[in-house]
C-alpha cells in the first residue's frame, strides 16, 4: 500500500519535472528496474496530467483535448500504458462532460476492448469520490453493468478503493457496508479486495 503510493508519488513529481512533457514522464516510468513500481508511477504520471488540465497553476500540459481518450490513444499500440492511462481518464471525462455520468460510461464502452474494465474501474473511483463514498449511489450506475461480470466487478473494485483508500466517516465498516449491497454476482469479489488490502495493510504494520 505505501509502495504503491511512493511510486505514485514519483510519477506525479516526474510529470512535473519534465514540466508536464508525458512521453518523456512515461518513458522514465517504464524504464524503472522494479516491474511493480511501474503501474502507480504511470498512474501518476496520468493523474498528473489531468491535474494540469483542471486546475489553474503554473504547470499546463498540451496533453488533453476535446477528445474524451486523449491521451489513452496516443499508446494504443503500448498496451500496458494504454491500460494505465485509462485507470485515469474517466477524471477528464469527468471535467469534459460536467459529471454526466451517463455519457462518461457510453465513452468506457467505446474505450479499446482491453481498456474498458480499467475505463470502469476508473469509473468506480470518481463515482465514489463525487458521491461522497455513497454506498446506494455509487450501485446506482455500477449496477448498469451487471451483464457483464468482468465490467462490474471493475466498477465495485475502484469505488472500493475509494472508499478504503480516503477514508471518511464510519471508519471501521465502510467497505464492508458497500459490499453487503453489491449484487450476488460481485459481492464475493468485493470481500476478497477487502482482505487484500486488509493483508497488505498488516504485513507493513
Amino acid at each position: 500500500f505505501e509502495q504503491f503510493h511512493c511510486f505514485h508519488g514519483a510519477g506525479h513529481g516526474i510529470m512535473a519535472y519534465f514540466n508536464n512533457d508525458l512521453p518523456k514522464a512515461v518513458a522514465v516510468c517504464m524504464r524503472l528496474s522494479i516491474e511493480y513500481g511501474k503501474s502507480p508511477c504511470l498512474n501518476g504520471v496520468f493523474m498528473e496530467n489531468i491535474v494540469a488540465g483542471t486546475t489553474k497553476g503554473d504547470h499546463t500540459t498540451k496533453w488533453l483535448s476535446s477528445d474524451p481518450h486523449f491521451p489513452c490513444n496516443r499508446f494504443d499500440k503500448e498496451l500496458f500504458i494504454l491500460d494505465q492511462c485509462y485507470q485515469m481518464q474517466t477524471s477528464w471525462m469527468s471535467y469534459l462532460y460536467k459529471l454526466d455520468f451517463d455519457l462518461i460510461m457510453s465513452e468506457c464502452s467505446r474505450a479499446p476492448q482491453q481498456s474498458v474494465a480499467s475505463c470502469y474501474r476508473s469509473f468506480g473511483k470518481d463515482i465514489g469520490l463525487y458521491v461522497y463514498r455513497d454506498p446506494k449511489k455509487i450501485l446506482h450506475y455500477c449496477n448498469r453493468l451487471s451483464n457483464n461480470k468482468k465490467y462490474y466487478d471493475a466498477c465495485i473494485t475502484g469505488a472500493l478503493y475509494d472508499i478504503l483508500d480516503f477514508w471518511g466517516f464510519n471508519l471501521q465498516n465502510q467497505g464492508e457496508n458497500f459490499c453487503k449491497i453489491v449484487l450476488p454476482i460481485g459481492r464475493k469479489q468485493c470481500y476478497q479486495e477487502i482482505e487484500k488490502r486488509k493483508k497488505n495493510l498488516e504485513k507493513q504494520s
